[in-house]
């Protein structure tokens, strides 16, 4: 007769929550007007999902919600198919403020969680310390000096892209996520798991637990603890995710110059001439106006964010009068928004009307022409859009 040493193994249980995902509709949602005044009634539907170890939905789990900014609100205990609808409203308190940092891969150990500063879908990549300026990227989050916001001394606030990145965690009862290599729906030992620290909202986004930030103490020890090396088969299980938060630019944000703020940034400007004069070939009659012009802008929110905007919106340049015709994409609004990066930076072509196959006579005097931007900027959280309509490019055209 012979034995033979069998690994441990944990036997399935169908009702023990094994896997938990959170996401929300869209990224981002405008919660600021022009003044950085809340927006009332904005808000926001997500989700969070829950299933057993064989992915099999869970019904009447309740989750409990936790959040940097706003509030996130479950409407009721996960349904048939193991979702749970949960409503994000813009409110009070506000996100924190953050300090600028410079985008870096994120650190994994047992007191860190392996999730970057900012998320794939804010493109840190990108960032640079004044977006505005000609280089490469650098990875320095942009920031800029608040013509509106000022601390206790009358120092204006910084700004950057991470002040209104609103991070929330959803916690439920149940076992350690794991990776079932043989398919025999329990956990053996030398199965990989996913060994989380106690649930924490990771207000500064720098994959730990800091003082002050919100954490739920699962070995109630009375204080946060990271990963502990073991498969946890009883514990609180959570996940993570985070939104934006976006805002309509003032009067003082468009301005190169603000009286009593220092190195003003402003979240406007164009690249390429803006003073265009259109010549007609050194003939007699133009077969066509050369060269076009190129007419580029840059546009972000007071913090160096693009807009929240919804399918069909637009940003367009619109010629007033009839020497010119400007053609140009639309800007980045024919399909679901899926990222917000430091800003937009979008441009046109300016050239003559006239047809290039039938030549005509120069223009004397060149005549003048003007065109104006106009963009329509939508939010799925149910604020009112936001409109622009500056006149820009000018110049004349022979």
């Amino acid at each position: 007769m012979f034995a033979a040493c069998l690994p441990a193994q944990v036997a399935q249980r169908s009702a023990v929550v094994s896997a938990l995902n959170v996401e929300c509709a869209s990224h981002g949602i405008r919660a600021f007007d022009d003044q950085r005044a809340l927006l009332p009634g904005v808000k926001l539907q997500c989700n969070a999902v829950i299933a057993n170890r064989s992915g099999t939905p869970i019904e009447g789990t309740k989750i409990r919600l936790l959040s940097e900014a706003g509030r996130f609100v479950a409407a009721a205990p996960s349904s048939a198919d193991g979702i749970v609808s949960i409503e994000h409203h813009v409110s009070f308190p506000l996100p924190r403020d953050v300090a600028p940092v410079t985008f870096a891969m994120p650190l994994v150990d047992p007191t860190h969680t392996g999730v970057p500063v900012a998320p794939p879908w804010m493109e840190p990549q990108t960032w640079t310390e004044n977006p505005l300026a000609p280089g490469a990227p650098t990875g320095v989050e942009p920031r800029r000096p608040d013509p509106l916001r000022l601390d206790a001394s009358g120092t204006p606030l910084t700004n950057n892209p991470r002040d209104n990145l609103v991070s929330w965690i959803a916690v439920v009862d149940g076992e350690e996520t794991i990776t079932d290599a043989n398919g025999n729906g329990a956990f053996d030992t030398g199965e990989s798991f996913v060994d989380q620290t106690e649930p924490f909202v990771d207000a500064n986004d720098d994959g730990t637990w800091n003082e002050g930030e919100p954490f739920v103490d699962t070995n109630k020890n009375q204080k946060w603890d990271g990963a502990n090396g073991m498969w946890d088969a009883e514990t609180l299980l959570w996940a993570a995710d985070r939104v934006l938060w976006t805002g309509a630019v003032s009067r003082l944000d468009l301005q190169q110059q603000v009286v009593g703020v220092a190195d003003q940034r402003p979240t406007f400007a164009n690249f390429g001439s803006l003073n265009l004069r259109l010549e007609c070939p050194p003939t007699a009659l133009c077969s066509q106006a050369l060269p076009p012009a190129t007419v580029g802008f840059y546009l972000a929110d007071p913090w160096f964010n693009s807009y929240t905007h919804s399918p069909g919106d637009s940003c367009e340049l619109l010629p007033d009068g009839l020497p010119v015709v400007v053609t140009g994409e639309r800007l980045r609004a024919q399909g679901v928004q899926t990222s917000w990066p430091p800003g937009e930076r979008f441009s046109f072509i300016v050239s003559d009307i006239r047809d290039p196959l039938m030549p005509t006579p120069r223009r004397s005097p060149p005549q003048p022409f003007e065109a104006r931007l106009v963009c329509t900027w939508s939010n799925p959280g149910g604020a009112q859009p936001i409109r622009f309509n500056i006149n820009l490019a000018q110049g004349t055209i022979e």
